[in-house]
């Protein structure tokens, strides 16, 4: 359970800036990132924008946004809270059943 935790932790953080992803963009080689990260990283370049996981070239600053990506860290974010016993393990029923 512990390294299942760990890996989604893992696919749901930036290798940029090692926290959850924010705004995750996926660009052309597959990778994803920080939408402001990835920003940031190709900010001087005009042309040949390189992944900084695999170094494949991109000829144009391509952002895709990636809003499964995103479910899937506001999730991760959710299993830590309840690790940390923040966020209970079910919702609280808001109406009792009327039977």
């Amino acid at each position: 359970e512990e390294i299942v935790t760990f890996n989604l932790q893992v696919e749901a953080s930036c290798s940029v800036c090692l926290e959850y992803l924010k705004e995750p963009v996926i660009i052309e080689c597959g990778h994803n990132f920080c939408k402001a990260c990835i920003t940031r990283w190709w900010e001087d370049l005009e042309r040949d924008f390189p992944c900084p996981v695999c170094r494949k070239t991109s000829r144009y600053r391509s952002l895709r946004p990636n809003r499964q990506l995103g479910s899937m860290v506001e999730i991760a974010k959710q299993l830590q809270a309840v690790k940390r016993g923040k966020l209970p393990l079910l919702p609280a029923l808001s109406h009792p059943s009327q039977h």
